[in-house]
């Protein structure tokens, strides 16, 4: 089956792709058959079309389907016009750097022109005070003008081929920019323009949606309403059997072999997709004993299964009445009034269809194994009832208004058959909600666990209430929207809950009940399961989020809303939050955060890859392993920041203030924070203490597991993780057991009787020293006469082993040894005596006298039970 699931999807997706490719393809030699317009011409088209679009919406008589086509043209437009400004603007920009940098070129020319040549004619100067002019000419030097260099604008010289060729480029650059600029600025103008018409059209609409919804008609209580609509009702009738037998002989008597070839071919269709169809079939649920039913695989199904019944029920009810109509329609057999009849029942089928497979799916009143909801069997089966009850009365009462509208009915009628249709699908519903039947409970797991459910619940219950009493009071276009508000949202709450359903089904984040069976994924110990597990509900989490924005955008258009305005408006909010002068995109923080999380990752691949593959082949120790790990990923997080922030466009330059600020808040209360962070860079640079050591801090004994930022994690010899701040390792002592090499010495304390030949235990001890191989030979072991003491005579075993680890299984080994060779050989290990001398003073105090090898202690004790055992042994002597 899942081999046929993933046939299924990648033949759907080729297929799509396909399509795509070849409207792409098509849709590119059109363009490029068609030559574009002007620039001119098509600004000009734009400014005329809003223009005319302007003068139709300020007519009085205009429908909603004429708002809404103009809202789309209107859209085009300015979309048109934002696409053609970006389009222009780098061109602009381009074209003014380029006039710029030839500006700068001429004028340096120019410059350079202008300036007069240096003298070098050193001989013929003229010195101090004299005059080069001969006396003839000095009269007329005095009235001459002053010799100055000449201006750029003043002097005729003539011009090079170059400097003509640079001041044409610099004209038509010139005009090109001017022309450009123009151009973009009237397409902006478009855009301003297109906004306040699309703002206008949207204001319009919703003038004229509340106008329509709270016109007041006659109430549904007066008489005059009911006489009125009953005459009515034959002429309507006699007009639908007409249309219909009229439009049924003339497509007999036209196009019988289209009409039933169509027919045919959609019952052997349908009849082939629902039997034959393996991704449509249903998996039985007496072919599964009771275990199966409730196995987490069937439960995992479930979602998959609520899909299967929705498009079963729209294929058995609105394929053949689809393609019977789709095909009368290309014949062209139907006449205008027929083709609208049949159109209102195709559109009633579907909705029919759907909400009947939504109720079949979550509820499944005849198979329990398909529900998604926890509730009984005769609950299920009870609001399936009263759904399927109260959906047909809407439905059949909305065709009736088509018709009614097909055949020019008159208002009042409409009105009559909106209040009867409201208020018996309100009464059906509520009653059958506060009447139910005794043995129907409420059920124990609702849909307001979703909060859209929860949400859209609100206002089914009030559009309840809404078409009971509207109609009443007059408002029977309130009523009858308010039926279609229930329905449009019990549809929403349903395919929202249905798609959940799939999405956790396709993720593999369920969470079944006990009752359900099976064990939730997330249930597990393995690490890689665990992550795996979190990423998925994640996706799960994004797929339900943006699943639920676009239910309530379907909703909000029924509520007469523009959807196309709601998403704009979110797109413009994703790209730009403007708080006062300060602006904020979340875009650009979703791209930061997005940069940072891949180079995070990216460090931590190359960590993995340094700890696993690169440094085991090295000889370097584990400790300087450790440090060059962890600080590969202290690099590899600020690289990442620093890319982040460039990328959120942060001036990295500006943290000096932030520096700045941070030191203040060090100054008061982080320099325990940022002393053990220091603290830390300088145990993995001057590696006093390394993962795996064994070492003494503060009272707490253990093996080194990770030095972190701010502490060092140590794991006793219990299994208990103590973390000790950094900076207690660089302030304090530390007893590092394994700081040059895992060489340690082991003692033990060994005391043997009086009696006993001291030569004899050291070759004794030596000896079983000398058997244990985990003993170094080198330092070779020795035995050390310690003291004499109170009750033996006291040495020590001292060697040395290769690794500290071991020395308490060492020193029980070397213990066993001792005490069997001891026995062996038959040394005494005495234990200390001692003896209790009691004597009686005056009163009930005694004095206890302990007499062994240790200076003699008293101790004064009130004890009158013993005085007096003491004095009736006394008496008895």
């Amino acid at each position: 089956m899942n081999y046929l699931k993933t046939s299924l999807t990648f033949s759907v997706m080729l297929v799509f792709l396909v399509c795509a490719s070849s409207f792409g393809y098509a849709q590119n030699n059109q363009d490029s058959a068609v030559k574009p317009p002007n620039v001119d011409q098509r600004i000009e088209g734009w400014a005329a079309e809003l223009d005319q679009i302007m003068s139709a919406i300020k007519r009085g008589s205009i429908t909603k389907e004429e708002l809404v086509a103009f809202r789309e043209r209107v859209t085009n437009i300015r979309d048109a016009s934002i696409q053609f400004s970006q389009e222009l603007e780098p061109e602009v920009q381009n074209l003014s750097v380029r006039l710029k940098k030839l500006t700068e070129a001429e004028n340096g020319i120019l410059v350079s022109d202008t300036t007069p040549p240096p003298a070098e004619d050193t001989e013929n100067a003229v010195e101090p005070g004299k005059s080069e002019l001969s006396p003839d000419n000095e009269e007329r030097a005095e009235n001459a003008t002053p010799l100055v260099a000449p201006k750029s604008d003043d002097r005729k010289k003539p011009q090079s081929d170059a400097e003509k060729a640079l001041i044409k480029d610099i004209a038509e650059l010139g005009g090109q920019v001017t022309t450009l600029n123009a151009q973009l600025g009237r397409a902006q103008v478009i855009v301003l323009r297109s906004d306040e018409l699309i703002e206008e059209i949207t204001e319009l609409r919703r003038t004229k949606f509340t106008d329509r919804l709270l016109e007041r008609f006659k109430s549904l209580i007066l008489p005059s309403l009911w006489i009125s609509s009953a005459k009515e009702i034959v002429p309507f009738t006699s007009g639908v059997i007409a249309i219909l037998t009229s439009g049924g002989n003339r497509v007999l008597s036209e196009a019988p072999t289209a009409f039933f070839s169509a027919l045919l071919g959609g019952i052997a269709l349908a009849v082939l997709l629902l039997k034959f169809f393996r991704p449509l079939r249903l998996l039985s649920p007496t072919s599964m004993n009771d275990d199966e039913d409730r196995s987490h695989a069937f439960y995992e199904r479930r979602g998959f299964n609520a899909l299967q019944q929705v498009l079963r029920n729209v294929i058995l009810f609105s394929l053949v009445p689809a393609l019977v109509l789709v095909v009368l329609n290309q014949v062209g057999v139907l006449s205008p009034s027929l083709s609208e009849l049949l159109w209102a029942v195709l559109e009633t089928l579907i909705y029919y269809a759907v909400a009947r497979g939504l109720s079949q799916a979550i509820l499944a009143p005849k198979f329990p194994a398909y529900r998604l909801v926890s509730i009984s069997d005769e609950m299920a089966q009870y609001i399936h009832r009263i759904t399927i009850i109260c959906l047909t009365i809407a439905l059949v009462g909305f065709l009736v208004v088509d018709f009614a509208r097909t055949l020019v009915a008159s208002l009042d009628f409409i009105g009559f058959v909106y209040g009867i249709m409201s208020v018996s699908f309100a009464g059906v519903a509520l009653g059958g909600y506060f009447y139910r039947p005794k043995e129907v409970d409420m059920p124990e797991q609702h849909f307001t666990d979703i909060l859209i459910i929860r949400f859209l619940g609100v206002f089914v219950f009030a559009g309840f209430l809404i078409a009971l009493l509207a109609p009443f009071l007059g408002y029977t276009y309130l009523a009858a929207f308010s039926v279609g508000q229930v329905i449009i949202a019990g549809i929403i709450a349903a395919i929202l809950y249905i798609c959940f359903a799939l999405i956790d089904s396709c993720l593999g984040t369920q969470t079944p009940t006990p009752d359900d069976g099976g064990v939730p994924i997330i249930h597990t110990s393995n690490v890689k399961e665990q992550r795996y597990t979190q990423m998925m509900m994640l996706l799960s989490g994004v797929g339900k989020i943006l699943l639920t924005l676009l239910g309530l955008s379907f909703f909000a258009a029924s509520w007469g809303f523009d959807t196309t305005g709601i998403w704009d408006d979110l797109l413009n909010l994703f790209r730009e939050i403007k708080i006062g002068e300060f602006s904020i995109s979340p875009a650009i923080i979703v791209t930061s955060v997005i940069v940072l999380v891949i180079g995070i990752l990216i460090t931590r691949s190359f960590q993995s890859w340094l700890s696993t593959r690169f440094l085991p082949t090295t000889r370097l120790d584990i400790g300087l392993r450790n440090s060059i790990v962890t600080g590969m990923g202290y690099l590899g997080f600020i690289g990442s920041v620093m890319i982040a922030f460039s990328q959120a466009g942060l001036d990295l330059s500006n943290l000096a203030i932030v520096a700045g600020a941070l030191s203040l808040g060090i100054g008061f209360g982080l320099q325990s924070i940022v002393s053990n962070f220091v603290s830390g860079i300088i145990l993995l640079a001057e590696r006093p203490i390394k993962a795996g050591d064994w070492i003494m801090v503060g009272g707490e004994e253990g093996t080194v597991r990770k030095i972190n930022v701010r502490s060092t994690e140590i794991e006793t010899f219990d299994r208990a993780t103590v973390i000790v701040p950094n900076a207690d390792f660089i302030s304090g002592s530390v007893k590092n057991m394994m700081y040059g090499n895992k060489i340690g010495r082991i003692i033990i304390n060994v005391g043997v009787g009086y009696d006993s030949d001291a030569n004899e235990v050291r070759e004794h001890l030596l000896e079983v020293a000398k058997a244990h191989p985990l003993l170094l030979t080198y330092p070779e072991a020795q035995v050390v006469f310690m003291d004499f003491g109170a009750s033996s005579l006291d040495f020590q075993l001292r060697g040395f082993i290769a690794d500290c680890g071991n020395s308490l299984s060492v020193r029980s080994d070397l213990r066993f040894a001792i005490f069997t060779k001891l026995k062996e050989v038959g040394i005494e290990i005495p234990f200390p005596q001692r003896d209790l001398h009691i004597k009686t003073t005056q009163g009930d105090v005694m004095q206890y006298v302990a007499s062994d090898a240790e200076p003699t202690t008293q101790i004064q004790r009130k004890d009158q039970r013993m005085s007096a055992e003491i004095e009736n042994d006394a008496g008895d002597d």
